[in-house]
């Protein structure tokens, strides 16, 4: 079973939603590490999970400089 995940970016103020795994969030939710806990998910949208920061900006954030 799937849940969405309402996030409100602390930059931007966006409102931006993840699907994922229920069983996998309870692991998350339980202490397990994000990238142990959602290991198919891509770097970007575990960071949601670590800061709340929507994607966009994620790649402003972590530019490379």
């Amino acid at each position: 079973m799937d849940i969405t995940i309402l996030f409100t970016c602390p930059i931007c103020g966006r409102e931006h939603e993840l699907t994922v795994d229920f069983v996998q969030y309870l692991k998350w939710e339980s202490g397990e590490l994000v990238q142990n806990a959602f290991p198919h998910m891509s770097p970007t949208d575990r960071e949601r999970f670590i800061s709340n920061l929507c994607p966009d900006c994620q790649k402003e954030v972590f530019k490379e400089f």
